[in-house]
């Protein structure tokens, strides 16, 4: 999971979204470092198997916060549609290539959010 978290947070800093790339990094690197804390390695780095795990609780707990924090702060799809509309923020490239995708998105993201 860090791993598609650390893609995810490259991914919402590339569409100008900071503030949730942020989280998504911190969301992996909490999950690595409390990865370490429950194995064998985690007395070695920090010294003892009890410092390690306290460690490593407080860190999932922090996970925990960060995915919430993710859920509140994140765009749903009608928000993704919006930025790759003709009016969108996106690049002309990078926007939807005609009016009768732009629709079809546009139903998905709608249906998406009644269901």
């Amino acid at each position: 999971m860090a791993v598609w978290d650390f893609r995810r947070g490259l991914q919402e800093f590339g569409e100008g979204n900071g503030w949730v790339g942020t989280l998504f990094i911190g969301s992996a690197l909490g999950s690595s470092v409390a990865l370490i804390a429950f194995s064998g390695w985690g007395a070695i780095v920090f010294g003892s198997a009890a410092l390690a795990t306290g460690i490593g609780i407080v860190l999932v707990v922090l996970v925990v916060v960060i995915a919430v924090l993710i859920e509140i702060f994140k765009d749903n799809k009608l928000q993704d549609w919006m930025e790759r509309c003709y009016f969108g923020k996106f690049d002309k490239l990078e926007r939807y290539q005609g009016s009768g995708i732009e629709l079809k998105e546009l139903d998905l993201a709608l249906s998406d959010m009644q269901g």
